[in-house]
C-alpha cells in the first residue's frame, strides 16, 4: 500500500469519513473530513499521521490482553518486528528498531495489525 492509502485506511478504520463539500466562493466541489463523532462538522485536515503523538493515541487503542499472545497489542509488536527489521537479530538490536520507528513505520504496522493492508498494484 502506498502511504496515503495507508493513512487513508487508518483515518476510516478510526471514523474519519472524506465528504464533498460544495465552496460557496469559488462554486468548486472540495474534498474535507468529517467525524463519525460529529459529522455535521467539516475540517480540511484530519490528524497528522505523521506525528508521533498522533500515532501514539492510535496504538493506545489497540486491545490489550494479558498474556494472550493473539490480542490487538501482541499483534502490533509482532508487525513493527516484521515492519522495522529482522527478528533474527539479537533481541536488543530489534528492540532498539522498535523503540526508533520512524511514524511511517508505525503506521504500517498498524494497518497490519488492524486487518486494513491492502496489496496494490
Amino acid at each position: 500500500m502506498t502511504p496515503e492509502s495507508q493513512k487513508l485506511a487508518l483515518l476510516e478504520w478510526a471514523g474519519w469519513r472524506r465528504v464533498p463539500v460544495l465552496c460557496p466562493i469559488c462554486h468548486l466541489q472540495h474534498e474535507m473530513f468529517s467525524h463519525d463523532s460529529a459529522p455535521s462538522v467539516n475540517v480540511c485536515e484530519p490528524p497528522n499521521l505523521s506525528s508521533l503523538d498522533v500515532l501514539a493515541t492510535f496504538e493506545e487503542k489497540l486491545e490489550w490482553v494479558p498474556d494472550d499472545e493473539y490480542c490487538q497489542a501482541s499483534e502490533y509488536y509482532q508487525q513493527l518486528v516484521f515492519v522495522c527489521g529482522n527478528k533474527a537479530d539479537p533481541p536488543d538490536v530489534y528492540e532498539w528498531h522498535l523503540i526508533t520507528a520512524k511514524p511511517a513505520q508505525r503506521l504500517e504496522a498498524l494497518v497490519r495489525t488492524l486487518g486494513l493492508w491492502r496489496e496494490e498494484g
